[in-house]
């Protein structure tokens, strides 16, 4: 469990009586709210209390849509609407834009979804994409990266706050994959250059503690289960309240760099999507 998910926790334990729910939130399933990875309703309120966004927008491949495998024990809700629920519970008239689209390369995400995002005017965006470039027969980390920096710099450019994330190294999990290794992090350092470059919140999930459960991956081998999408929201939820506090984003490490940069290793993220 990250700092910031343990202040919240204890902030919790705090202001609320055993048992008592918190006006707008719902019942977790047993296994979620015991998973140590992942933040509470009560918590995640206590991470965005401070957050001023109106307007949150998703874009990107399958798991930008939210493609995932239902799990006993876990809310079956994809991250991005996790995020949307936990911001409208502090922000009420939130509007929230998903154009994520499964299959789709990046060089597709930048042609049919960016245009749609920009009209929408978000000032709180992520792009997650990258999954379907690394499964083609041949994949070409210099058109991801220009794909990627023509839709960070144009979010930008309207001044959106924009995250990105690493990706989880699923190989640790399921070791049967481990031949996507090195075009994991390939795109991971790809992505890495881009955020620095433009100064946007990175969301750190190549090394999470969770990285080697299966649990958190769909049988397919390609998306995130239930539970992982519980993890990847609660990781995203943790940096944005570190951002709101600090008004700053923690540096990132990568498959390069794991190990010398700071982490709070809280949660996973596979932005793999095949179809």
């Amino acid at each position: 469990m990250s700092d910031d998910l343990s202040a919240a926790g204890a902030q919790v334990a705090g202001d609320h009586v055993s048992g008592d729910q918190t006006p707008g939130h719902h019942v977790l399933p047993t296994a979620e709210r015991q998973d140590r990875y992942i933040a509470t309703p009560e918590q995640t309120d206590i991470l965005l209390r401070a957050a001023t966004w109106n307007r949150y927008a998703a874009l990107g491949d399958s798991m930008a849509e939210g493609i995932l495998e239902p799990l006993a024990g876990y809310d079956p809700t994809c991250w991005a609407d996790r995020i949307a629920a936990a911001l409208r519970r502090v922000r009420p008239e939130l509007a929230y834009l998903n154009t994520g689209h499964r299959g789709q390369l990046s060089t597709e995400v930048r042609e049919t979804q960016l245009g749609k995002v920009l009209d929408f005017g978000p000032d709180l965006v992520t792009v997650v994409c990258g999954g379907n470039d690394i499964l083609a027969p041949a994949f070409e980390p210099d058109v991801y990266r220009e794909n990627l920096d023509a839709m960070v710099g144009a979010l930008a450019e309207a001044g959106a706050t924009i995250f990105l994330y690493s990706l989880m190294d699923i190989t640790a999990g399921l070791p049967e994959l481990a031949g996507i290794r090195p075009r994991l992090e390939q795109l991971n350092d790809a992505t890495h250059q881009i955020a620095r470059g433009y100064g946007t919140i990175w969301v750190e999930l190549w090394a999470h503690p969770a990285a080697g459960d299966r649990d958190a991956y769909s049988s397919d081998k390609m998306h995130m289960s239930a539970r992982g999408h519980g993890l990847i929201a609660t990781r995203t939820i943790e940096e944005l309240g570190h951002h709101l506090e600090t008004g700053r984003t923690r540096l990132g490490e990568t498959a390069e760099t794991t190990g010398a940069a700071e982490t709070t290793g809280a949660v996973a993220l596979v932005s793999q999507d095949a179809g």
